[in-house]
């Protein structure tokens, strides 16, 4: 027996006797003619509707599918044309339009008496009229398709960790991003696929002195401007660091002026932090094993002997000297400035193919004969070597040969021009200057033999 409520065309209420043994059915027709159905089926043990809601003996409910795997649990699919076919499974919607009318799915917990929450919220726009989406508060965790192993995590510090669950300190801090593997896929890759030279991939780090997000406040010389730390495990934690790059404020900035330097530090063995090994500065001048600014193209800078060492590839070597490892050594650079090579040999570009307006040189007599050899010492405040030496006077030569002098301005520390400079004789010129005055003399002594030779078979005749 059943009991029917019907009304007008718009709609009615009908509750029915059951089908079949175990049914209740409720149907709530509408005014399109469509049927509702509400039922309990004693095969299923759910709640059905006509459009496919079920809620399960276990209080899960699924959409588009009679067998739910989670409270909610919406199945479908959508079938289409080449390229990705959402299926729009889950909308929220905020009709808010006096104001912002921003949308957010709240997830809420509650866990030894301590409340926490966290949401994922679409933010229509910004100051700045761009949509965007914010995730806020606790953590999230995003785990593989099967759920067993978690991928990538946004912790409650706002640190994203991908491939661990845990933040750690590296190299003397906690970082923002994370990223941790037991496999060599523990890397950072950035790939741009662009079909001109106009650019590559880039990497940008950046400092302002301000303390607001979104400063701009100048930097001043000095500053680090950011550090690439490498730091290896000491059997405690990853602090150690074995080696960084730093990148520094280099000079006074400006607008659109950013001078800089990049200094490279390794850690002795034995030592707990790094020291300067090299450094480029922003004249583009390169400078190892010292603090100070480069004044030449390369500047080296050491306590060690030799400073320069260059040896040939392959196996043996200078036993006497300690290095029987690498190959031999040919060429070295000692601290006072001593240079030696294995050969003696010091050469020049010189092929006639390369020359031309070729004469032959003047008399470099006078030039030779006038300069006066001096034997001297250093000053011992220029820091050289302060034994006796040979050599001649800068000021002097530029009186009698200008080409052979150079200069140099003197600079500080920093680099800076002191408004004076320090005179250089170009000796590799002076010996070509004395070969020619050799030549000069040696003609000489041949013309005084040869007059010799005559006057002495005058000499002999007359004597007969």
């Amino acid at each position: 027996m059943g009991l029917s409520l019907r009304g007008t065309t718009s709609g009615a209420v009908d509750i029915n006797a059951p089908a079949v043994a175990g049914d209740n059915t409720i149907t709530l027709p509408g005014n399109n003619g469509a049927a509702n159905q509400f039922y309990k089926n004693s095969g299923t043990a759910g709640i059905v509707t006509h459009s496919s809601m079920v809620e399960d003996s276990s209080g899960r409910i699924g959409i588009g599918t009679d067998n739910p795997d989670t409270k909610l649990h919406v199945e479908g699919a959508t079938a289409g044309g080449a390229g990705v076919e959402y299926f729009d499974a889950l909308q929220l919607e905020n009709t808010q339009t006096a104001n912002v009318g921003a949308t957010r799915l709240k997830f809420k917990t509650n866990r030894d008496g301590t409340a926490g929450e966290t949401s994922i919220s679409h933010i229509p726009y910004n100051a700045s009229g761009t949509a965007y989406l914010r995730l806020q508060s606790y953590q999230y965790q995003f785990y593989n398709q099967a759920g067993s192993s978690e991928y990538l995590r946004i912790d409650s510090s706002g640190r994203l960790l991908v491939g661990t669950s845990t933040a750690r300190s590296v190299a003397g801090g906690q970082s923002l991003l994370q990223v941790e593997s037991t496999s060599s896929t523990g890397r950072l890759s950035v790939v741009q696929n662009r079909n001109d030279a106009s650019a590559g991939p880039i990497i940008s780090v950046g400092k302002s002195r301000g303390t607001a997000l979104g400063s701009n406040t100048v930097v001043q010389s000095g500053d680090i401007l950011g550090t690439i730390a490498f730091a290896g495990a000491d059997g405690t934690d990853l602090e150690t660091v074995a080696a960084n790059i730093e990148a520094y404020v280099d000079g006074t900035p400006g607008a659109n002026d950013m001078p800089g330097r990049l200094v490279f530090n390794t850690t002795a063995d034995g030592a707990s932090s790094p020291t300067e090994r090299m450094r480029i500065s922003a004249n583009g001048t390169a400078t190892f094993n010292n603090t100070l600014s480069a004044n030449g193209g390369i500047e080296v800078v050491t306590t060690i002997d030799p400073a320069l060492y260059v040896r040939k590839n392959g196996t043996g070597g200078n036993i006497i000297q300690g290095r029987n490892a690498g190959g031999a050594e040919v060429f070295k650079v000692q601290q006072n400035g001593d240079t030696y090579n294995a050969n003696n040999v010091f050469t020049a570009l010189s092929d006639i193919k390369l020359k031309e307006n070729i004469v032959d040189a003047k008399s470099q007599w006078y030039d030779i004969k006038v300069l006066r050899p001096v034997n001297y010492n250093f000053k011992a405040e220029t820091g050289q070597e302060t034994h006796t030496q040979l050599g001649l006077i800068a000021q002097e030569v530029e009186l009698v040969s200008p080409g052979l002098v150079s200069e140099s301005p003197d600079r500080d520390e920093d680099g800076n021009d002191l408004g004076t400079t320090t005179k250089s004789v170009n000796y590799s010129v002076l010996y070509m200057k004395a070969v020619k005055a050799l030549q000069e003399a040696m003609e000489r002594i041949e013309t005084l033999e040869t007059q010799n030779t005559s006057l002495e078979a005058r000499l002999s005749a007359l004597e007969g």
